[in-house]
C-alpha cells in the first residue's frame, strides 16, 4: 500500500510502513502513515524552499526536474529511517514508541518498581531531577531507567508485550461482547 500527498503541484508517493498485522488496528496504521507523511512532507518542502529561491504556492515542481529528483530521494531516505519525535529542535528530544516498545516499557517499569518495594534497601524511585536523591531508601532515577531499559528489551518482555497487545485487539474486536440494546 501507498499514501499520497501533493506539493507545489507534484503527486508523491510514499510506502506505507505500517499496516494492519503490525500490532495496530487498520485505523491506527492509517493514522500513523498520515502523521508519517505529513511529517516527511514538512522535510520535502525544506528541500524545495532550499533549491527554488522564488517559490510560492504557485510554484509547479514539474518545471523542476532536479528539484523533483532530490524530494524524491529525501522520500526514500525519510521513509525508511524518519523516527517519530526526534529532531525537535529545543529541550530533550521526545520519544514516541511503537506500540510493542512502549507496553514492553510499561511491563517493565512495573518489575522495577516492584523489585524497588520489595527491596530491603530501597523503598522508591527517585525524581528525575534528583531532589529526593539524598533521601534514605531512594533508588536514583538514572538507575531506574537502565534497569527498566534493560528488562523492556527483554525477549520474553518483548513477547508479553506483543501478547498482551494482540489481546486487547482481539477483545476489542469481538462485537458480540458488545450489547448495544
Amino acid at each position: 500500500m501507498s499514501t499520497k500527498t501533493v506539493l507545489y503541484g507534484h503527486v508523491f508517493e510514499m510506502t506505507d510502513r505500517y499496516a494492519e498485522g503490525h500490532v495496530l488496528a487498520a485505523n491506527e496504521a492509517t493514522a500513523l502513515n498520515l502523521a508519517l507523511l505529513e511529517m516527511i512532507g514538512h522535510k520535502l518542502r525544506s528541500v524545495a524552499r532550499a533549491e527554488i529561491p522564488d517559490l510560492s504556492k504557485s510554484t509547479v515542481l514539474a518545471e523542476y526536474p532536479e528539484v523533483v529528483e532530490k524530494m524524491n530521494a529525501k522520500l526514500a531516505e525519510e521513509t525508511t529511517s524518519y523516527v517519530f519525535g526526534e529532531g525537535r529542535g529545543a529541550g530533550e528530544p521526545r520519544v514516541v514508541l511503537d506500540p510493542v516498545s512502549e507496553r514492553a516499557l510499561k511491563i517493565a517499569d512495573a518489575k522495577v518498581r516492584k523489585a524497588i518495594s520489595d527491596s530491603p534497601e530501597w523503598k522508591k524511585v527517585g525524581k528525575k531531577d534528583g531532589s529526593n536523591a539524598d533521601e534514605p531508601g531512594v533508588y536514583p532515577w538514572d538507575k531506574f531507567e537502565a534497569k527498566r531499559a534493560e528488562i523492556a528489551a527483554k525477549d520474553i518482555v518483548i513477547a508479553a508485550a506483543k501478547k498482551a497487545l494482540a489481546a486487547e485487539a482481539k477483545a476489542s474486536s469481538d462485537e458480540d461482547d458488545v450489547p448495544l440494546d
